[in-house]
Order: C-alpha cells, then structure tokens, then sequence
C-alpha cells in the first residue's frame, strides 16, 4: 500500500532511479549526512572525475542523496527531451553526473544513470561513520534505502545492538529495520564545513505506532523536533518508551509510592525532582524495597538521596573524559547495580558505561602495542646509528685508499718515463756497439 501512495508523486524520469544495479551489494562507500547541497562557491570543489552525492527537489525524492561522478561540466542548459510529456521544474543544470547505484533502464542493468544536475543539488562526500559506532535512540541517521541515503531517526534498537528501528523523514510513516552497516551518522553541509545533526524525536501522526520491519518502503517523520529523549511521541494517541528494542508503558518522571511501599512521599522536595531534566527525559519507578531495613523516620531522606545519587552518576556519565582511568567507570558500575536494587532503570547507562570501558581496554591495548613500537623505534634507531659509524669508517678507509691509489698512478706514470728514457739509452747504447764491431772488422782486414 505504501508503494502503491508513493508511485503517485514518481515521476517517468525519476522513477528510472528505483531500479536497483544487480552488482551494487550494498551502500557506496562513502560519508553521512543531509543539508544543502551546492550554491555559493561549493563549485570549487567539483572538478571532472570527483565523487559527490546528488539530491533531488521532486515530491518523493527529499532528504534523499546518491552516490554519483561528475562526468563533465557545462555552463550551457540542456534542452529537454521533446517526449516527455510532464512539467519539469526550471533549473540551470551544469553538471552531467553518472550514479552510483542507480541505472538508465530497468532491462540494462549495466547501464548507470546519468543526468544533468544544477550545482545546487550537489554537496561532497560526507565524513566517515566508523563500522563499531554505537547508534542511539533519537539519533539522527542516513539509512541506506532505495539505492540512496536517507534522512531518518533511530527510535528502538534490536538484537542487541545489531539492528534498528529508523523512522524516515519521508512518507509513508512506517519504520523500518535497518542493519549497523546500512546506517551511517547524518551530517548537514552548512557553509562549506560538515555539521553534525543534534538528536530528535519525531512526532507521529496517530495509529502509526506499532513497530513494524518493512524493507523497500519510504518513510516520513512529520514535523521533527530537536529533543534528547528515547521517546516516540504521538499527538492523541499512547507514548511508548523504548530501549534496547523493548517498549513499556512511560511513567510520571517519579512514579509515586503505593500502599506496600517503605514509606510515604511527604517532603516537598519530591515535587523538584519532578522538574529535574534527568526524570524528565529518563522516568523512573523505584520501589525503595531496601530501605525497609532502615529506620522509618530516614527512609524518605535516603530515598531522596538514591534519587540525587542517580541524578549525579548519569551526569557525570555524561562528563567522562577518555583521560578519565578506568576505576572511575568501574565506580559508576558499582553506583548503577546498587541503584538497581532500588528499582532504578540503570540499562541505558550501563550499556553506555559498559562500550566506554571497552573503549578503555582498547587503549590500554593501544598503549601497550604503542610502547613496543617505540621500543622497536629506538632498537632501529641504535643500528642505524651503528651502521652510520661503519659507512663513515669505510669512507674514510676509502678515501685514504683513493689517495694511495692517485699517488700509485703518479708513480707508474713516472716509471713509465724512466722506462722511456732508458731505452733510448739502451738504443744509442746498440748503435754505438754496430759502429765499433765495424770498424774492428774493417781495420782487421785492412792490408798491411
């Protein structure tokens, strides 16, 4: 029935975007976020071959971007196709992208999309979300849905952890389950920097409660309001709260103490604790049972007291530095069973408190792995040291050699010289021997 509503606002051309390319196995790589795309100078950074993400301002299309390439730029419009036969909207397009996960034709899946956008449709890749990234109810999300991210807020968590609810800020209002992989944290791209969403809580219309996980269906969330609470509230109609997948009926921000209590709310204080922002957003029903072993004249006091202490962990859950040692997590842990005993609802802050000291151990083990390296620096940084003195040695050694070598090519060029000049002694020598064997023989046989 919702495909059915949403066909209506397709248009021939857009509707070409729905069809899935068979090879993409999942979302594009890529960042988060919804926000104004181009205008202004956003153009600088759209060269040919940049990867962008693409929205879209027809009905059914809204807070929804695709992975797409730019594959040229032009200044010029270009003239529409004379077939189609419906009004299209005025825009000066200068861009011809190709997407991602979107095809020209249903029967060639091989065949990408591609388009003339205007610049104003076009915004970067948004940043990153890491794969571990612990999604929260009210957090606002881009789900990967239709071949596209879209905008939406997280409102149960399921399995765990593994999965959530995400209402999408698109009709029809209908939630939708979603894998940790097909999610990412939204960000709006405002004045040329990426801003991070502030979480929300939607507002449905009534009749749409029920938590339903549907797969290929658009969703909206009308009228969002920025609150930090785990609450899905609906006009004239029962609010639920939800955590860790579950959903129970709320409560007064104190639930007031009955017959078989341990003792009777008297002191004024309580109305103040009322007003208090924690038990606004976080209400809670303790039963106090513990304190019937106290002496009944202080158990109210010490009740009030637990209701501080809750007030003051959750606080300063929300003050942890990563600086902050482990034993002041540990001390929370403790604070949050000792409260549960109590009736207190401590699962958010625990699940919390508990992927906090994950994160702990996973720096000690950093630390750990950090100063081994270093020492392995320091180890290398020693040999080359070593191996710097015996190149400078060798160097030396070499030189000395280079000299020896230059006066032992002087030598044997001099010797050559000698060698030279002796020889032409030796060839006087020779001639003078002829000339005095000659005239011996001839004054031998001269006559007498």
């Amino acid at each position: 029935m919702a495909e059915d509503i949403l066909d209506l606002f397709i248009t021939p051309h857009k509707r070409k975007k729905l069809n899935i390319r068979r090879k993409q196995m999942g979302p594009p790589t890529c960042g988060n976020g919804d926000g104004g795309g181009g205008g202004g100078f956003e153009h600088l950074f759209f060269g040919k071959g940049s990867q962008v993400e693409v929205s879209s301002n027809d009905i059914g299309f809204k807070d929804s971007w695709y992975v797409a390439t730019i594959i040229q730029i032009s200044p010029q419009t270009p003239t529409p196709s004379s077939s189609s036969n419906k009004k299209k909207r005025k825009i000066e397009p200068s861009y011809l992208v190709e997407y991602a996960t979107l095809v020209q034709d249903e029967k060639d899946l091989t065949a990408p999309l591609r388009e003339y956008v205007d610049v104003s449709l076009i915004r970067p890749l948004p940043p990153p979300t890491e794969s571990t990234y612990a999604y929260e109810m009210g957090d606002v999300v881009d789900a990967f849905h239709r071949d596209g991210w879209w905008t939406g807020v997280v409102v149960g968590v399921v399995n765990g952890g593994s999965k959530f609810l995400v209402f999408l800020e698109n009709p029809p209002e209908e939630k939708i389950e979603f894998a940790r992989a097909d999610l990412r944290v939204h960000h709006d791209w405002v004045d040329l920097k990426w801003v991070r969403a502030e979480k929300k809580t939607p507002r449905l219309r009534p009749g749409k409660s029920s938590a339903k996980s549907i797969k290929n269906k658009k969703q909206q969330v009308n009228d969002p309001q920025k609150l930090n609470v785990k609450e899905i509230i609906e006009p004239k109609s029962e609010v639920k709260l939800e955590i860790g997948g579950e959903s129970a009926m709320p409560s007064p921000a104190i639930a007031s103490c009955g017959k078989n209590s341990a003792f009777e709310k008297r002191s004024p204080i309580w109305g103040m604790l009322e007003q208090m922002e924690i038990f606004q957003k976080m209400p809670q029903q303790p039963h106090f049972s513990p304190l019937i072993t106290s002496k009944e004249d202080s158990r109210e006091g010490l009740a009030i007291g637990k209701m501080v202490i809750f007030s003051g962990v959750v606080e300063k859950i929300l003050k942890l530095q990563f600086s902050d040692p482990r034993n002041v997590i540990d001390s929370s842990l403790e604070t949050l069973s000792e409260l549960e005993t109590h009736g207190f609802d401590v699962r958010p802050m625990r699940r919390r408190l508990n992927e906090l000291l994950s994160k702990k151990e996973n720096q000690g083990q950093l630390m750990e792995k950090s100063k081994g390296v270093e020492m392995r620096i320091t180890e290398k940084c020693l040999e080359k040291r070593k191996f710097g003195d015996e190149i400078r040695e060798i160097n030396k050694k070499m030189e000395e050699l280079q000299h020896k070598r230059g006066l032992a090519i002087s030598m044997e060029k001099l010797t050559d010289c000698e060698i030279d000049a002796l020889k032409s002694k030796m060839d006087v020598i020779d001639q003078d021997l002829q000339n005095t064997q000659h005239d011996f023989e001839k004054l031998a046989a001269a006559p007498w």
